[in-house]
């Protein structure tokens, strides 16, 4: 069982990591669209 800040961090963490993928998958988005 995860006390609510662990469930905070895993949270902030996953947060972190989605928005990472979603900009690098813009910018492919971008360069495809250019090239």
């Amino acid at each position: 069982l995860l006390t609510a800040s662990e469930v905070f961090e895993l949270t902030e963490r996953l947060g972190d990591e989605v928005e990472r993928t979603m900009a690098s998958a813009k910018k492919e988005t971008l360069s495809d669209l250019h090239s």
